[in-house]
């Protein structure tokens, strides 16, 4: 299938989604990667609600209720519109289940509560954060600061000045994802730089597939200034908070240590050159280290450490009779064809493998190879990476 187009009536719902299935002649239920697709179910769950509710000048919002099986859930996308009322494609849109933390944008009371805005006076403390400059949430989850030099509170907003929410709590019976604040800490700017926050959120996520649990922590690191103001293009992930924790002043993965230091394993597959390793989850490319092979396992000393700054470069999931797993070999520099170091970048070597059984039963087994391009900042950037078959 290239593509689907659909042809809608006048007096057609809109469509929210629709999800694929394929109809095996085998009668089979296995799970398996889709390449061909001969015949197709396609079924479809309408947005029972859409209303739209434009303003005079950007942003605008729109509501939609989702009713379900098992009830109704309502939404909120906040779009960004140019002067001329049209969608900003570079600022996107902003999805939230509580309207609160925007509606001092609008002006307006859009949630019905007769209250305008977060109410402040029903602010909850953050329990993970007790040092320094500290957090709060509300109700809506909408994220405040104490900020403990001013001995003020500073509201968390976007570039729009909305306040988006950031915990969630979705559970299912074999599983369950959450989003959590759960620290902030005051950064020194150095020299003419004024000072800023730095705000850890958890984010975690747990479920079961074909008997298997499987369960993946990671980390929003976010950077605030001190009005409150979210620099969204300044905004890491990360498996790992080992390295932050140093400057949070806090414990905040469990081992009982906050140093900030990590050992990093090295990779038999990578002993030249620059070099690539493990510590705590993270991959992390390492310039001009070596490999100490006096420990056990080996390990890499010295050199300027790069934490690759994307937790989905690895994977291992299996089910029935196929896989799909990759794993970083190597790691090298490309000086991109200048004499200057500042735009310099990585590369890290990815080996995919997939296994699959096909309609007559037998098993193939496919590996391709995706080179990531990795900034000095640990970023990926995507254009730079590439996909071949060897």
């Amino acid at each position: 299938v290239d593509y689907i187009s659909f042809t809608r009536n006048s007096d057609d719902a809109p469509i929210a989604s629709f999800a694929l299935t394929e109809v095996d002649p085998s009668a089979s239920s296995q799970m398996r990667d889709i390449y061909s697709i001969d015949d197709l179910t396609l079924n479809f769950t309408d947005l029972s609600t859409l209303t739209q509710k434009a303003a005079s000048s950007p942003p605008s919002a729109s509501k939609g209720t989702n009713q379900g099986d098992s009830g109704a859930t309502t939404y909120w996308e906040v779009w960004n519109l140019d002067k001329d009322a049209k969608f900003d494609w570079n600022n996107g849109s902003v999805f939230t289940d509580s309207i609160a933390g925007y509606e001092k944008v609008f002006d307006q009371d859009l949630d019905g509560d007769t209250f305008v805005g977060v109410n402040l006076y029903a602010l909850n403390d953050v329990l993970t954060d007790t040092i320094g400059d500290t957090l709060m949430v509300s109700n809506e989850g909408t994220v405040h600061i104490w900020d403990d030099t001013e001995e003020e509170i500073v509201d968390l907003v976007d570039a729009n000045g909305g306040s988006p929410s950031f915990v969630v709590n979705e559970i299912w019976p074999d599983g369950y994802f959450k989003t959590n604040p759960y620290a902030v800490t005051r950064i020194s700017g150095g020299g003419s730089d004024p000072d800023y926050f730095r705000l850890a959120i958890k984010l975690e996520d747990n479920y079961s597939f074909e008997g298997v649990n499987h369960s993946h922590t990671e980390w929003q690191i976010m950077k605030v200034s001190l009005a409150g103001v979210i620099d969204s293009s300044q905004t890491v992930f990360t498996p790992s908070i080992t390295t932050w924790e140093d400057e949070f002043g806090q414990d905040m993965n469990g081992d009982k240590d906050f140093s900030g230091n990590i050992t990093i394993e090295a990779r038999s597959t990578d002993a030249t050159g620059v070099l690539l390793g493990e510590a705590d989850g993270q991959l992390i490319i390492v310039d001009g280290g070596s490999v100490n092979t006096s420990t056990d396992p080996d390990t890499i000393t010295g050199g300027t450490q790069v934490p690759v700054n994307d937790t989905w470069i690895e994977e291992n999931s299996s089910w029935g009779d196929g896989y799909f797993r990759s794993q970083a070999i190597a790691a090298r520099k490309d000086d991109n064809g200048t004499s200057s170091t500042g735009d310099d970048y990585y590369q890290v070597a990815v080996k995919q493998t997939n296994k699959w059984t096909n309609w007559e039963g037998v098993a193939e087994v496919f590996e391709n190879w995706q080179v990531y391009a990795v900034k000095q900042d640990g970023s990926i950037d995507w254009e730079k990476t590439i996909w071949t078959e060897s």
